[in-house]
């Protein structure tokens, strides 16, 4: 077959019909497309007559399956969306945003099929075409990947000219959500997982495995801080000791204060102040320790937040609070047992 270009700047369209084609398994389909080419030896040409040389750009239309499903959603569920990722009515270029799981998917198979690798580039530089039908018509588009999304395992278009081809080719104003997405603040809770597992919900369990090491991590932090909690009341129990081992020493010289009339209130508030420096000393000392601590943590995970929680200091100061009046309590006891 040989078509003949008036023009160098004319478009020239082969047909898959009027191919000549060389192999024994590569054939045309009933739907006008060559198929069942798997061998590379295999071929189909057409013979073109082109009055001067010049350049062409050459466009591949690959035949798919008619049932293709295209997803939209809100941007704020997408993790990668570029600015070019909009559709006007009118518009001929259709946007889309591809699933990064569908190309490693793609790449892992296409070497069996003798198919060539893509990288993410280069599957932006394919041209798609759209052949969109519906109970009220056809219409066709141009469509190109923009962006390529972790998050999402589907074909994403902007959620208008979804709608629009709804309403245009089948008629319809409103269409049932056909998944649900669940947008956390931390996907690997343990109480998510639980839940998921519980009501036999299906997730990627590599994506989540670190939802399991976090709970055996919280285990392991509960355990320490039931310990810090042991070591915090046992550090109060000696230092009881010590307060009446002080006073037992200066029994005499406390007697002749309350004989000279010194309240043991105010001796106790006395004696419990000069103890107060050593208290704030110790729990800033332990503060600025947790600080640091934490912050060389965040330099290896990124999604630690580079201040502590509020809980810890919130932590610290009732510690200080109750360990003031622990002190100021038993010395008044002492005292008053005198």
């Amino acid at each position: 077959v040989t078509a003949t270009v008036a023009e160098a700047s004319s478009e020239i369209t082969l047909k898959s019909f009027n191919a000549s084609i060389t192999g024994s398994k590569l054939q045309l389909c009933d739907d006008s497309s060559l198929g069942y080419w798997f061998n590379p030896a295999e071929s189909a040409w057409w013979s073109v007559t082109i009055p001067k040389p010049c350049r062409y750009r050459v466009t591949v239309l690959v035949a798919g399956t008619e049932k293709n499903i295209w997803d939209c959603t809100k941007n704020d569920f997408i993790d990668t969306v570029p600015s070019n990722f909009t559709w006007q009515q009118g518009q001929s270029d259709v946007p889309i945003i591809f699933s990064s799981d569908f190309l490693e998917m793609y790449n892992v198979f296409s070497g069996s099929w003798d198919l060539p690798q893509l990288s993410e580039k280069t599957a932006m530089g394919i041209n798609i075409f759209l052949r969109c039908t519906g109970r009220n018509g056809e219409q066709q588009f141009k469509a190109r990947i923009v962006a390529f999304s972790d998050r999402i395992n589907s074909i994403l278009v902007p959620e208008n000219f979804l709608a629009k081809l709804n309403k245009d080719l089948e008629g319809k104003e409103e269409i049932s959500a056909s998944r649900i997405y669940l947008k956390t603040k931390d996907a690997n809770n343990p109480e998510l997982l639980k839940y998921l597992e519980q009501n036999n919900y299906h997730v990627n369990k590599d994506k989540t495995k670190f939802g399991r090491i976090k709970k055996t991590l919280q285990v392991i932090t509960g355990s320490l801080a039931g310990f810090g909690v042991l070591v915090i009341l046992l550090a109060l129990v000696l230092f009881s000791f010590y307060l009446q081992l002080m006073i037992a020493r200066s029994k005499e010289n406390l007697q002749l204060l309350l004989t000279l009339g010194y309240s043991p209130h105010w001796l106790s508030k006395t004696v419990a102040k000069k103890w107060i420096p050593v208290y704030v000393t110790v729990v800033m000392a332990a503060v600025i320790t947790t600080a640091i601590v934490h912050f060389i943590f965040q330099q290896f995970i990124s999604e630690l937040s580079p201040f502590i929680h509020w809980i810890v200091l919130v932590i610290a100061l009732l510690l200080l609070v109750i360990s003031v009046a622990v002190n100021f309590r038993l010395v008044k006891k002492l005292l008053y047992n005198l």
